[in-house]
């Protein structure tokens, strides 16, 4: 007797597929979650750390120009006509005596003929900056600009201006006078991060800087940290302006004194 095989038929339609179970997929978005929440710190750290990076290759770029100036202008670092006002140290330009808004302190840096910054104005700008001082507002000041003339409104970087402020030794030297050997014979603090107000402090937890005898550095401190969290939001008095000020190129002659 010959025995035939049977093999039963389902219908596609009628097929049954099983699906995940409502506790296998909870299981599987609370793990999702917990990686997550253990790689998301991780990418913001380094993510941070690359905008601080960038901000160090402005630096770069500003220590070489530099340089080339001074070597055209009697060892002189660029005149500001803010020297006195180390809250505006951040402004590119200035008003002057015959009305005409010019091109100041690192904003020399940029002005015709000899332009020694080269022919990008991004560099004036820090890629972490989040406030209205970026390249965007003022991207066609910097094409239109003549050779003096800027426009009517002050010109802001990202970038505080220390070796035009005429005071920046002294004024941290009298408040702290243990942070004297970080900020003399050769290691004074050019140009750092900028912070005229809160929201111009472009970094969190310190600044980078850039020294006299060309090295560039992160200062980040306990008490620069603080300093920088209680900045004004606004202009202050000249009075009020050299004591904030005073306190905080103070506080990153002792960060770069501990390196």
């Amino acid at each position: 007797m010959q025995l035939l095989m049977v093999i039963p038929f389902r219908h596609p339609k009628l097929s049954r597929v099983r699906g995940f179970s409502l506790i296998e997929l909870l299981v599987t978005l609370a793990v999702v979650a917990i990686l997550s929440s253990l790689l998301f710190p991780t990418l913001g750290k380094v993510h941070g750390m690359a905008l601080i990076l960038m901000c160090q290759n402005n630096m770069r770029v500003f220590g070489m120009a530099l340089d080339d100036y001074r070597e055209e202008n009697g060892r002189n670092l660029p005149p500001s006509r803010n020297q006195n006002n180390p809250q505006e140290l951040m402004a590119l330009s200035a008003g002057t005596s015959d009305g005409v808004r010019r091109w100041d302190g690192l904003g020399l840096l940029w002005a015709k003929p000899k332009r020694y910054i080269g022919k990008d104005s991004r560099v004036f700008f820090c890629p972490s900056h989040q406030a209205e001082h970026r390249f965007d507002t003022y991207a066609t000041v910097f094409t239109n600009a003549g050779l003096n003339g800027v426009s009517e409104n002050v010109i802001y970087g990202n970038y505080h201006y220390w070796g035009a402020w005429t005071d920046r030794v002294g004024e941290a030297t009298k408040l702290n006078n243990a942070n004297r050997r970080a900020i003399d014979l050769g290691k004074e603090i050019v140009l750092t991060d900028g912070m005229r107000t809160k929201r111009d402090v472009n970094h969190v937890g310190g600044c980078n800087g850039l020294f006299s005898d060309g090295h560039i550095s992160w200062l980040g401190s306990h008490d620069l940290s603080k300093l920088l969290s209680t900045l004004p939001s606004k202009p202050e008095p000249r009075d009020v302006q050299l004591q904030i000020f005073g306190s905080i190129v103070g506080a990153m002659g002792a960060a770069s004194a501990a390196r």
